[in-house]
């Protein structure tokens, strides 16, 4: 079965790098994924509301221009909590995001990264929920 993921960043390298990483991530383990690239979170909100979602992650930065990860986090989270649960924040300040939900547990990969850094946390967040 194909993985579809979501990674939305404004910033051409790091959408790239994740691209390539999430492509890796599923060669190694086996499987194969879609990846979607996207650099607008506008872009990404009507993709995840218009009969597209089904996402197995969503690779998300927190600070992009007119409106940040946790702005689409928070409408993620009011459309469907299990996709929620598998957004993962790509960011350089988690503090950012760990302030806006406190009483969340959240999924962060910390810029810069490694290939070993982002597949832990790809493993972590495609694991079935218990």
């Amino acid at each position: 079965m194909i993985k579809k993921v979501m990674i939305i960043d404004d910033e051409p390298e790091v959408r790239s790098v994740l691209g390539d990483f999430t492509e890796l991530y599923f060669q190694k383990m086996g499987g194969e994924c879609r990846v979607e690239l996207l650099d607008s979170p506008v872009e990404a909100l009507f993709c995840l509301t218009d009969g597209r979602a089904g996402y197995a992650a969503i690779l998300l930065d927190v600070r992009m221009p007119l409106m940040g990860g946790d702005d689409v986090f928070r409408a993620i989270l009011s459309m469907d909590t299990a996709m929620a649960a598998r957004v993962v924040f790509v960011t350089g300040y988690a503090d950012d995001v760990k302030r806006h939900y406190p009483d969340r547990e959240l999924t962060v990969l910390m810029k810069p990264f490694s290939f070993e850094a982002f597949s832990q946390v790809m493993t972590k967040v495609l694991q079935p929920a218990a």
